[in-house]
């Protein structure tokens, strides 16, 4: 396009490759912006994504901590339950309340679903009570 003298200012020349080395530069600008901005707004989720999954696994951590410490509880109540329950029969364990007590074990088992069985030995390992059927 040719040059118009009488609509440029007195004292400008016209340079077309000075104006294409701006125009490259403020498109490269741009760029390196826009890319800067992309980038610091990835980063910003980054980090939110971190503290998410953060909060998350301590939700989860308090959550079986809980779980274990109820097991825990319960597992403690039970022994306890039958330990009074031995101190409430015979200092020795005779056949027929050896038999009381392995169907009071088995209908204790029954109710608590979480346990599979509970069985008493003697001082020697010799199981005398289970609430097992073997």
């Amino acid at each position: 396009m040719p040059h118009s003298p009488g609509l440029a200012p007195f004292d400008t020349e016209h340079h077309p490759q000075r104006d294409r080395r701006r125009a490259i530069i403020v498109y490269v600008g741009g760029i390196l912006l826009l890319l800067a901005v992309i980038g610091a707004f990835a980063l910003e989720q980054y980090h939110r994504d971190i503290q998410a999954a953060e909060e998350r696994n301590s939700a989860r951590a308090d959550l079986v901590a809980g779980w274990v410490s109820s097991i825990f509880t319960s597992s403690e109540v039970m022994l306890t339950s039958v330990s009074a329950h031995l101190e409430d029969e015979a200092a020795g364990i005779e056949d027929e309340t050896s038999v009381q007590l392995t169907h009071w074990l088995s209908a204790l088992i029954a109710d608590l679903a979480f346990f599979d069985s509970i069985s008493v030995l003697d001082t020697q390992g010799r199981v005398l009570a289970s609430s097992r059927d073997d």
